[in-house]
């Protein structure tokens, strides 16, 4: 990373002016080498004795630089000049070089760190994706998701954005690390699963077999539940709005699907029916009858396209359906 982008990420960080996007950014550079969390500590007590700044004031340091410059050299500006706005003009510029000099110092001490390549793992909208990661664990990522990590793996640290399933090899007690969202998952040898949702700000954690370890990665939390082990089906759940880590059964079969192909329902309401096949599928489904909602159904659904499914169910609640476009209608059905 560069010594630009270190200083940019650093102060909005510290401000508390930074983006989900750029704090993932920020935390796959500090697990990449216990040096760079050292630097940030640094920065971190020179921002905290650097004045008392408000709660929501992120300094614009170009700006800044540019302001003093032109006040000073405006004299008839000069004695109008707000003393509160200048001081602050010329803290940011004191910020912004010391902050530079510990960056460019600890790039030119540390080269061989900020070398290190970073790869991208992706899976397209429209397919999943497997691959093979470099200490041999699995990782199966379903569509529009991606997984990213340093080259060399030193320390088994990966990065989520979407959903992916783990199958974790274990390595002479070296910890396995999913940052996803604001929470890090920490697993020795196991098989799981971790779905982030930007849309609702959660993430979910739901495991297989082995423990794994779910906590928030902030430092400042209100709640004092940040951290759960998760036993073989056991859920996490991670409330980005209340910053909330919870633990519940898991209760969903079909949270797999994505991989296994296999749908499955138990008793199911038909209206959980119809959600489900609706987000599998990507299909919009109206029911327009009342007769069929109180109806429940155990079926397995094994690799078959959604007309597959209906015909199926055509026969078991005596459907009557339209397809129109991309939108499925059930006129009638009944148990």
């Amino acid at each position: 990373m560069t010594e630009e982008k270190i200083l940019e990420l650093a102060s909005k960080y510290l401000s508390g002016n930074i983006s989900d996007s750029e704090k993932q950014i920020l935390f796959e550079w500090l697990e990449s080498d216990k040096k760079n969390e050292a630097l940030l500590k640094k920065l971190k007590q020179i921002w905290d004795l650097s004045g008392n700044y408000e709660s929501d004031y992120y300094p614009d340091v170009s700006a800044a630089v540019n302001r003093f410059k032109t006040r000073l050299a405006s004299k008839q500006r000069k004695k109008y000049l707000n003393f509160t706005l200048a001081w602050k003009a010329a803290a940011a510029i004191v910020i912004l070089f010391i902050f530079s000099f510990l960056i460019y110092q600890y790039i030119n001490n540390d080269n061989a760190t900020n070398s290190t390549e970073n790869i991208k793992l992706i899976a397209s909208l429209n397919a999943n994706a497997e691959y093979s990661l470099p200490d041999s664990s699995k990782v199966w990522l379903n569509k529009n998701s991606s997984l990213n990590y340093n080259q060399d793996f030193k320390n088994r640290v990966v990065y989520l954005i979407g959903e992916a399933y783990f199958e974790v090899q274990k390595q002479n007690g070296e910890p396995f690390t999913i940052h996803a969202g604001n929470t890090k998952t920490v697993v020795l040898g196991t098989s799981f699963t971790v779905k982030t949702d930007s849309e609702n700000k959660s993430v979910e954690v739901i495991v297989l077999a082995g423990k794994v370890s779910l906590e928030k990665q902030e430092e400042k939390a209100n709640q004092t539940e940040s951290k759960v082990i998760l036993n073989p089906g056991e859920k996490g759940l991670y409330n980005e709005n209340n910053k909330s880590v919870s633990i519940e059964k898991n209760k969903d079969l079909n949270f797999l699907a994505w991989k296994t192909k296999t749908l499955q329902f138990v008793n199911s309401n038909f209206s959980d029916v119809v959600s489900i096949l609706s987000k599998y599928y990507g299909r919009e489904i109206f029911v327009n009858t009342e007769s069929i909602h109180n109806c429940t159904l155990t079926s397995t659904h094994q690799n078959q396209e959604l007309n597959e499914v209906l015909e199926e169910l055509q026969i078991l609640l005596n459907l009557e359906y339209q397809i129109k476009e991309n939108k499925v209608i059930i006129t009638k059905g009944g148990c």
